[in-house]
């Protein structure tokens, strides 16, 4: 068999590998949690944090709501009970009545406010919880199937890297050499394949002279152009 027969039998497995190990890499990162996953939990613990914030004013407004009905019950009952005789201190009081309904006014508003803000949290957080478990079950479904592709490739792989450690036994060293380094200058095609007499691979035709020797010796001969091995049929 021709070194460049032998070659281009050594360049297919090592583009079968090289495409699986490309493969694997991208299987194996989507067995980890993807970003996605990742942000949804970020958003939904952020969404908890906002939810306890927006409950914790919503209690303090409750709170603050009842000591302040509390001081009018107070006051108005003291106002009306017909004990306080003073004119000065029955204005006093009805001037402490009307302020606390104002303050009671202003209370109303920001409890309001407050209820709007605890309805938001917590339909931000149900919308978060939905997210991420949506997530959570088409990563989790992916997981069995990836997970036996991934076997699968190991395994191919490590068939592919035995055949291929056989093929370069049968190869000269230094065609192996050589191939090596045109295979790392040309992104993995070392060898090209010749069809009417040009190189498939960058088009160019091949002289008669360099198919004649080609032929007639077991030397590697190479594209003038892209300086590829050349396939001999």
């Amino acid at each position: 068999m021709h070194p460049s027969r032998q070659l281009y039998e050594l360049q297919a497995l090592d583009l079968e590998r090289d495409a699986k190990h490309r493969r694997l890499k991208v299987v194996i990162a989507s067995l980890n949690e993807p970003e996605a996953l990742r942000n949804a939990m970020t958003a939904l613990a952020s969404a908890h944090v906002q939810m306890a914030q927006a409950r914790a004013k919503h209690r303090n407004q409750e709170l603050e709501i009842q000591t302040l009905e509390a001081k009018i019950k107070s006051v108005e009952e003291r106002l009306y009970s017909g004990l306080v005789k003073s004119p000065k201190e029955l204005t006093d009081l009805q001037n402490d009545s009307a302020s606390l309904r104002r303050h009671h006014v202003t209370l109303d508003d920001k409890m309001l406010e407050a209820m709007i803000a605890l309805e938001d949290a917590e339909r931000a957080e149900k919308q978060a919880q939905e997210q991420l478990d949506q997530l959570q079950a088409e990563w989790q479904a992916n997981q069995s199937a990836l997970t036996e592709e991934r076997g699968k490739l190991e395994a191919d792989i490590t068939t592919l890297t035995d055949k291929r450690r056989q093929q370069m036994e049968r190869i000269a060293p230094e065609h192996v050499t050589a191939y090596q380094q045109l295979r790392h200058m040309h992104a993995g095609q070392a060898v090209a394949r010749i069809e009417e007499g040009t190189c498939l691979t960058c088009g160019v035709e091949i002289s008669d002279r360099v198919l004649v020797k080609a032929k007639l010796t077991d030397a590697l001969s190479f594209c003038t152009n892209c300086d590829r091995i050349l396939l001999v049929e």
